[in-house]
């Protein structure tokens, strides 16, 4: 049996220990920064900004879609546009050896063409990037065109423990062929989701609207 001293005393000793963790978790609150607000920046400060960054004096403009008499227009004319008619051939090496084998594809020719992609297209992946949690909020069986489809919605959730201001989620849109037994080549397009309301602009003069689209010509060779 405890004594009702010792009882009032360890009761005591509970709530100063008790009031103690209290003022330190309070200390601790009050002397770690939170997390700065998101910079706000206009269309033209951001990449003001990214031109800084990169060193960037001057951009050389792009193709103009809309005025074919502009010294950059578009060119929609397929007997002009292949200024490199001698490409690599995608089962050579660099050394000039064959790919005689699914090994040399993936052990030497693959990573050659892996590291240009790297290097002159999309860019180097940095070594620390924030994990993508993805879900499927939809899945959809319908046709594209005239061939059978299964399009699922999905949302990747990005880590944002490092800056939880920013919540950030990727929307993408899969379809492969219903018909498809297992895992299929996917081409992939970024893109972006107009405003509600919103309509894109007309086909440019000269471009060739009939026939099957990119994507239903993909799908039709029992691509994604």
């Amino acid at each position: 049996m405890i004594s009702t001293k010792r009882m009032a005393n360890l009761v005591l000793l509970v709530q100063a220990v008790a009031w103690f963790v209290v003022l330190i978790d309070s200390s601790v609150s009050q002397n770690t920064p939170s997390a700065p607000p998101p910079v706000v920046m206009t269309a033209q400060q951001d990449h003001r900004r990214l031109l800084d960054l990169l060193h960037i004096t001057e951009l050389r403009p792009g193709a103009d879609g809309r005025n074919t008499e502009a010294p950059n227009a578009a060119n929609y004319d397929e007997t002009k546009a292949n200024p490199y008619p001698n490409l690599p051939d995608a089962l050579t090496l660099k050394n000039g050896k064959k790919v005689t084998s699914a090994k040399m594809w993936w052990n030497q020719r693959r990573p050659e063409i892996v590291e240009d992609f790297d290097r002159e297209i999309y860019g180097r992946v940095p070594k620390v990037t924030p994990r993508v949690k993805w879900e499927v909020i939809s899945t959809t069986n319908e046709t594209n065109g005239d061939i059978p489809v299964i399009t699922k919605k999905l949302v990747g959730h990005v880590d944002n423990s490092s800056y939880t201001p920013i919540k950030v989620d990727i929307p993408l849109t899969l379809t492969t062929p219903a018909n498809a037994t297992k895992p299929v080549p996917v081409i992939m397009e970024f893109s972006f989701v107009f405003p509600p309301g919103f309509r894109p602009p007309a086909p440019p003069p000269g471009a060739n609207t009939n026939g099957p689209s990119w994507q239903q010509q993909v799908l039709a060779k029992g691509w994604g």
